[in-house]
Parts: structure tokens; sequence; C-alpha cells
């Protein structure tokens, strides 16, 4: 069935069949039923549930000539593999139960991922994505639509959730949180922050001056080009950093680490250079070769580090 909702404030609700529902002009409830719906809010502030099905919903009408550039759309697919895609303004998604595609489109997004594995892009706009439960993708930016039409990146917030997820901030100045499980985060072009929190997490900062921090358990870190900035914890696991440049880099140390020799020790091993606190391994430099001196000097405190 297809269903139109005309220019009023309008109530739809699908039926045990695939049925296309275009919401019309004003603010419109769409239910799509039990089966593999297509809904489309078109302009004005829409709610479009998806319900049960693998579901295609778009909170504005997907129009190139006459788009709904004003809508705030709540989204949500439900049961299913559901595509979910916000169109323009600030909208709402949630993924769902199942393996979800979303999409934020243009303006400043909030995506929820909850279950299941959910591929999800924040396209243009100063985005949150939250992956929730489930093994999730999330970029920040769409690639492909930063390199169709030469967008630029912008301040996207990317939260892993439960479950190893594996996160691209893209263009812009982003932040990723891998949260819990072994999460695998590449900042992207800017100047970007990356917490890897709790698992074995894998912290890539790629271009700009970043800063990460690979959080509790065992991490593999590298920053990229740029200057970048290390932060190195106590009684979080002993971090491995694969790049660190002498001659750029910084190793921050958290609340309750000095440069006390007494308690810190560098220990420059081969092509390796391990730093202790007391007997506690904290970080090993990898296929550095640099004297206990030079490490010394490129160390500076969490406060100081945000004033380099």
């Amino acid at each position: 069935d297809s269903v139109y909702g005309g220019r009023g404030n309008d109530v739809m609700q699908g039926s045990r069949g695939n049925d296309v529902m275009y919401g019309g002009k004003q603010n419109d409830f769409i239910y799509g039923g039990k089966d593999d719906d297509s809904m489309f809010g078109d302009q004005g502030d829409d709610t479009l549930l998806g319900e049960e099905g693998d579901d295609t919903i778009y909170g504005g009408n997907n129009s190139v000539t006459d788009p709904d550039v004003l809508g705030k759309d709540l989204i949500s697919g439900g049961a299913g593999n559901d595509f979910l895609s916000g169109n323009y303004a600030a909208d709402t998604i949630l993924s769902g139960e199942d393996n979800d595609t979303s999409r934020g489109g243009k303006g400043d997004d909030l995506i929820y991922g909850q279950l299941g594995d959910d591929l999800m892009f924040g396209d243009q706009g100063n985005d949150t994505l939250c992956g929730d439960e489930g093994n999730d993708t999330l970029y920040g930016d769409n690639p492909e639509l930063v390199a169709a039409v030469g967008t630029q990146g912008q301040q996207d917030e990317l939260f892993g959730g439960t479950g190893d997820d594996l996160m691209f901030g893209n263009q812009g100045e982003d932040q990723l949180f891998g949260e819990d499980g072994n999460d695998t985060m590449l900042g992207g072009e800017d100047n970007d922050s990356l917490f890897g929190s709790s698992g074995n997490d894998s912290l890539l900062g790629e271009a700009g001056d970043d800063f990460l921090s690979g959080g509790e358990g065992d991490d593999t870190v590298t920053g990229g080009s740029g200057s970048d900035r290390f932060l190195i914890n106590l009684n979080q696991g002993a971090d491995i950093i694969t790049d660190f440049d002498i001659n750029q880099d910084f190793l921050v140390l958290a609340d309750g680490l000095t440069t006390d020799e007494q308690n810190l020790t560098i220990n420059p091993v081969g092509d390796n250079i391990s730093i202790f606190w007391n007997d506690q391994l904290l970080v090993t430099l990898e296929n550095l070769s640099a004297t206990s001196g030079q490490i010394a000097s490129r160390l500076t405190t969490l406060n100081d580090s945000f004033l380099i």
C-alpha cells in the first residue's frame, strides 16, 4: 500500500504488507507495521517508528529539488535490519534491535546504535554517535560524501559503548571514546582526542596534533603525523606507543605521577624504552633510540600539556 499524509498533522500506521508512507507537510506520526516498509517524513518535525521488518526510513523526503531543510525528526528502527536517514536538520535516530545502517545527514544529529552490530555515519554537522551494544562501526563523517561534494568535516563525538567497535573520526576535530570492549579508533585528518577507556584498544591519531589516552587495559597507541600527546596513567595497564617522535611528541603524566627520579624510571633497552613508576611498567616506546634525558625532556603534566 502507498499512503500520503497531506498538509495536516497526520497519524499513519502500516498494515501487514510492505507499505510506502509519506507524511506530508506538517508534524506527522508514522508507524511502519510488521513488514518491510518505506517511510518518508517529508516536511515538518516527524516521528517515524519502523517497528518490525527491514525498513527504510527517511526523516525528510530524500528530495534534491524540494528538500525538508527544517524538520527535526525522531526516527526509530525497531526490529529488523533497517536503513535510517535523518536527511536535513538536527535529527535523533535510534537504530533498534538488529543490525542497522544509520545516517545523520545534514545538521547536528544524535544517533544511538542500541542492540545489534550497527553501521553509523554522522555525515555533515556536529554529530554525536553512540554505538551502545554490539560490535559497531562509527564514522563521524561519511568519507564518500566528503570526497564527492568537497564538504568539510565538523566536530563529532563518538562513543563505542559495549562490544569491540571500529571508530573513524575522519575530518574535523573529533572526540572518540571507546568505552567497553577492545576497540579500534582512528582520529582522522585534524586535531582529535581519543580515549580508549576499558579493554585492550588500538588508537591511531592519524594526521593533526592529537591527544591519545589508552585508558584501562594494555593498549597499542600510534600518534601518526603531527605533534601528539600521549597520556600515561597509573594502574591502567601497560601501553605500547609505536611511533613516539622525540622532536615533537609529548608524554603527559596523569594526576598522581611526577618526574621524581626516585619513583619514575626511564629504561632504554635496545630499540625500545620502558618507563616505570616504582616497579610498575607504565608504557613502552617502540623503535626509538634516545637517552633517558631526552625522554625526560618530553615529559609534561596533564594540566601543562594543554598550554603547549
